[in-house]
């Protein structure tokens, strides 16, 4: 996984460079609302480093919350883009509001196995098809990198 800041969005990149097909378990989906897998926080602001919020959850979500699973072929790659002002902070302000000369903004990731919910809440493992599991592994571990406020 890397970083970067490009045309005020960051930029989170996953690549797979192995010989095999992996799936990655982005987060969930509540509805049409994601929940992302991605952690931000960000030192430079204030006195502490800050987690940040990736855009605002809605008041109410109508529909079900399925995982977020992305399907990625070997030698392909995955971008996730979020706008600098989408990113806020503990004060309702944004990141590219910020009036910080200078921060670093931590990017983590926790990529885990998904599952699918069964009636009555119980986990089962994830399916992309409906002839039962899926035999394409997960990645599974954590990443993490930085990035500082462009120039």
């Amino acid at each position: 996984m890397t970083a970067s800041i490009q045309n005020s969005a960051l930029e989170v990149r996953w690549v797979n460079e192995s010989a095999s097909t992996l799936l990655i378990n982005m987060g969930s989906m509540m509805g049409d609302h994601p929940l992302y897998a991605v952690r931000l926080s960000v030192d430079g602001i204030s006195k502490e480093n800050q987690p940040l919020a990736i855009g605002s959850a809605p008041g109410a979500i109508e529909g079900r919350i399925d995982p977020w699973v992305i399907v990625l072929p070997a030698a392909s790659e995955y971008i996730l883009k979020f706008p600098l002002n989408s990113l806020l902070l503990r004060d309702g302000s944004n990141l590219e509001s910020s009036k910080s000369k200078q921060w670093t903004l931590k990017v983590s990731f926790t990529g885990r196995n998904g599952y699918d919910v069964a009636p009555g809440g119980r986990k089962v493992k994830y399916s992309i098809t409906q002839n039962g599991e899926t035999t394409i592994p997960f990645w599974t571990g954590t990443l993490r990198t930085e990035v500082r406020r462009p120039n």
